[in-house]
């Protein structure tokens, strides 16, 4: 008899079904059947179900599910890749690796909309028409989903498509960027850190963040960019990174690209704010989107390596902070 058969024979024994255990009567040993068949009928559940339910059942089945071997072995059975030092961790305990069977955004990029996927494209003309029949003097075109646009100055912000040529981007999820006009246009995105609080506070996994730049053939451009990390009250956590290019009109229109790490930044981050925006430079004033350009907006979470620290974050606000993950 196959193993798959007697995992399926053992299945129908213990009555188990995806979401629910339904008969729990095997006492403190969990029944005769062996641990390694365990395993192999838990590996086919869900991971909310093996700790909400099976987890409780009996010591010995909760033994199975808060053990980390068993949840490296979920991992390759699902085929969750995770680098190899990350498995060989030994200061990661069970509940970070059972938390990459349910979602896993490490070395993934958390900034939406950084390319533009989300925004209609518009030619100039368009654009314009939007502009002269627009009652707000100071609003985008077109919208730009998960964006707050703070600034929108001159013609206001639009995307342009990228040419063929743009080869030394990487990682673009759409050959498009977004373009400033002669006044100040600025806009930021607050990005959440969507991981277990435990992990933030006690490893401080780094956290990179990159933008590409340009300016306008035949055009200066300013190009700025802030990044700060906001603890779960939304206080500013170390110090922000900030930076600043006026790139003159002599110089090459070649994409730039920024980037920075924050290492060991300190208990409570939840949040990362990104603000980037750019106009054209030495009071060029030509209608138009002739100033800094940018894309691939960037911010990754890298996997946990040492333990930093065993203190954890603690809100002394009065007030209730939503969305907090333990």
């Amino acid at each position: 008899m196959t193993k798959d058969v007697v995992v399926e024979a053992d299945m129908s024994r213990l009555h188990l079904e995806v979401g629910e255990v339904v008969d729990p009567g095997f006492g403190e040993s969990g029944g005769s059947i062996p641990c390694e068949i365990l395993e192999e009928i838990f590996l086919r559940l869900n991971s909310e179900t093996l700790q909400s339910s099976v987890a409780l059942v009996c010591k010995k089945w909760r033994e199975i599910v808060q053990n980390s071997m068993f949840w490296k072995k979920k991992l390759t059975y699902e085929r969750v890749d995770v680098p190899r030092n990350v498995m060989q961790n030994s200061d990661l305990d069970w509940k970070f690796f059972s938390s990459l069977c349910a979602s896993n955004h490490y070395e993934t990029n958390l900034i939406q909309n950084g390319c533009g996927e989300e925004v209609e494209v518009l030619t100039i003309h368009q654009a314009i028409e939007l502009e002269n029949n627009s009652e707000d003097v100071d609003s985008p075109w077109p919208d730009y989903p998960h964006w707050t646009v703070l600034s929108s100055g001159g013609q206001g912000w639009t995307l342009e498509l990228l040419g063929n040529m743009e080869h030394n981007l990487g990682g673009l999820t759409r050959n498009a960027c977004y373009s400033t006009s002669y006044m100040s246009c600025t806009k930021e995105q607050i990005v959440h850190l969507c991981f277990p609080e435990r992990i933030l506070d006690m490893f401080q996994p780094d956290i990179t963040v990159w933008d590409y730049y340009n300016k306008s053939l035949g055009h200066g451009a300013i190009y700025e960019l802030s990044v700060y990390l906001l603890d779960g009250c939304g206080n500013v956590l170390g110090k922000p990174f900030s930076f600043r290019e006026n790139i003159d009109r002599s110089e090459n229109d070649r994409w730039r690209r920024v980037s920075h790490t924050f290492t060991k930044y300190g208990v409570g981050a939840r949040y990362v704010k990104f603000y980037h925006g750019g106009m054209t430079a030495d009071n060029d004033l030509e209608e138009g989107w002739y100033g800094a350009k940018m894309t691939g907006s960037t911010v990754k979470l890298s996997y946990p390596g040492s333990l930093v620290t065993k203190e954890t974050f603690s809100c002394k606000c009065r007030i209730s902070h939503k969305g907090s993950k333990k």
